[in-house]
């Protein structure tokens, strides 16, 4: 939720008119300083003039979420606290400075509630956009209890990091979470692969549950540290819900899928061997092929040689013919015989 500067300007004004006691908070410890603001410098800080003098300061009792640390992405509407903040006090708007307890932090800034000329005091401003979350540093609460119902009427209200329609907020995310449609089962004839991609699905919806678990349980980070322990604990029964109901539809695909494998491979080895049958089964008839071809041709060679007509016999008259019809053994060289 992007707050514009009417907008901003409109809720300052009717707290002013209303008069609403929380804004207003009377000094107790030290004077205040009227001062210039020169700079925002992000949601929770601005930079001031102070009788000439430049001063940073740290905003009491609230953390917007982190948008110019370099060790740190920026966190969900970060630029849209330092917006707002910008909106409210531009360059040039006079504010008075009032102090708690403890004046500086260890980073030398100066530790402040920050009131507008029309009395608004801006801390609670921004908890009451729902845009910080509620903090004590070094023991300063003066200013305190109008953060706190600030915070709680952002809360009531659902807006900024209280908001389920803005996607990076927690309301949000478990949201999405809760509306991802449980993944159907395949058919029952479907195959194996198909329950495996079911079982990845909700393997994902599983993992994408355990990260935003580590984020509601996280109270390092402002856009997280805006709720109260009752409320984490409340968006971290939503997570688990959703988490139990996807694990339990994983465990049922993963049985299915590892079912219908195993009658897959079983399948498989049986076509296998009913091919590595047939093949030998081939093989063989062709080998008997073989082999009776070839009994086929040495018979026919033998009828053949049998059958031959035997050649005329060198050993006869040279005048006349050979005249012997009767069996013939040939000596070697097929030209002289002898009868048999």
């Amino acid at each position: 939720m992007v707050l514009t500067g009417a907008l901003v300007k409109a809720v300052v004004g009717l707290v002013a008119v209303a008069g609403v006691t929380t804004a207003v908070v009377v000094a107790t410890s030290g004077g205040p300083d009227e001062a210039i603001v020169t700079r925002v410098v992000d949601g929770d800080t601005i930079d001031v003039t102070v009788g000439g003098t430049e001063h940073r300061v740290r905003l009491l009792n609230i953390d917007t979420p982190e948008s110019v640390d370099p060790d740190r992405p920026v966190e969900c509407l970060a630029l849209e606290a330092t917006a707002f903040l910008e909106d409210l006090l531009p360059s040039g708007t006079p504010v008075r400075l009032e102090y708690d307890e403890v004046r500086t932090d260890r980073y030398d800034r100066t530790l402040a509630g920050v009131f507008t000329a029309a009395g608004a005091l801006v801390n609670a401003e921004i908890a009451r956009a729902g845009l910080a979350a509620v903090v004590v540093f070094d023991d300063n609460v003066r200013f305190l209890p109008p953060v706190e119902e600030a915070r709680a009427e952002a809360e009531a209200a659902g807006v900024g990091l209280y908001s389920a329609d803005v996607e990076c907020t927690l309301p949000a995310q478990v949201a999405a979470l809760e509306a991802v449609p449980a993944v159907a089962a395949p058919p029952a004839a479907a195959t194996s692969s198909a329950f495996t991609v079911a079982v990845n699905t909700e393997s994902i919806l599983v993992s994408a549950a355990d990260r935003l678990l580590v984020l509601v349980r996280d109270t390092t980070r402002p856009a997280l540290a805006v709720f109260e322990q009752s409320a984490r604990l409340r968006f971290a029964d939503r997570v688990d819900e959703v988490r139990a109901a996807a694990a339990a539809r994983r465990a049922e695909l993963q049985g299915t899928a590892g079912v219908r494998l195993a009658a897959e491979q079983a399948e498989a080895a049986r076509i296998a061997e009913e091919a590595r049958q047939a093949e030998q089964a081939r093989a063989e008839a062709e080998a008997a092929e073989a082999r009776e071809a070839e009994e086929r041709r040495r018979r026919a060679e033998e009828r053949d040689r049998a059958s031959a007509p035997s050649p005329p016999s060198s050993g006869g008259s040279s005048s006349g013919g050979d005249t012997y019809t009767g069996k013939r053994c040939y000596e070697p060289g097929g030209v002289v015989y002898r009868p048999c």
